[in-house]
């Protein structure tokens, strides 16, 4: 139903203005009325718009828990929040809306929080079903607080695990960048002397080639190996 249809079908309460407080109370019994109606056929956008109207003729704290528990079937959840908060707001003692706001609450997965809603509303709850019902909603909101945390830490290590193996990585490819620069001016370096010489490369095999000729011939194949390893080899 839309939001055109739903206006057209309560356009005697929803246009109305009351300015006694007589009035005032009989319209938002009436909206309240049609609310409840409205909320028992699941018709959620509906009871949304007559919940809205009672609370802006004249809010209390029972029409905004019907408020919340509407926008929590419609996954408004933060919004839901919000009026179990005013509930809270004006009536301290009021159990359903510590129950609302912890529902919310579980909903966005702020299992904290919402551990915290379910605790004080056990201490405004007779003991009973229902009382029995909230305190396992209450475990179990705790262990998945736990398990939350617990994934976070681990989450939290794991990256930290990774940023000091990336920064390995980086100081070994430098040690190596500089070790091969070495090796590489030592091999095309000249004797002291001042004859006109070959390069050294060309003179005698470098000894990382050395060493990878013999660990070719010992493996029997061809393979490549890497500038570090090829240095640490030769010794440099």
């Amino acid at each position: 139903m839309s939001t055109e249809e739903i206006n057209a079908m309560h356009s005697d309460v929803l246009s109305a203005s009351p300015e006694s407080d007589e009035d005032k109370a009989r319209l938002v019994d009436e909206v309240k009325e049609r609310g409840n109606l409205a909320f028992k056929a699941k018709r959620w956008e509906e009871a949304d718009v007559l919940y809205s109207k009672a609370i802006d003729t004249a809010a209390t704290h029972a029409l905004f828990s019907n408020r919340a528990m509407v926008r929590i079937n419609r996954k408004q959840y933060a919004a839901a929040v919000l009026d179990a908060d005013e509930c809270i707001k004006l009536d301290p003692q009021f159990a359903k809306g510590y129950y609302r706001k912890a529902t919310a609450l579980e909903k966005q997965r702020q299992y904290g929080p919402a551990y915290d809603a379910y605790t004080l509303c056990l201490g405004k709850t007779k003991k009973g079903k229902e009382h029995d019902k909230i305190k396992k909603q209450a475990r179990d909101n705790r262990a998945a607080a736990a398990a939350a945390a617990a994934a976070a830490a681990a989450a939290a290590a794991a990256q930290l695990t990774a940023l000091g193996a990336a920064r390995r990585r980086t100081r070994c490819t430098r040690r190596c960048a500089s070790r091969c620069a070495r090796a590489r001016s030592q091999w095309t370096r000249a004797p002291s002397s001042g004859t006109r010489l070959l390069p050294l490369l060309r003179q005698s095999p470098p000894p990382v080639l050395a060493a990878r000729r013999r660990l070719r011939e010992r493996s029997g194949r061809r393979r490549w190996i890497p500038s570090w390893r090829r240095a640490r080899m030769a010794g440099i």
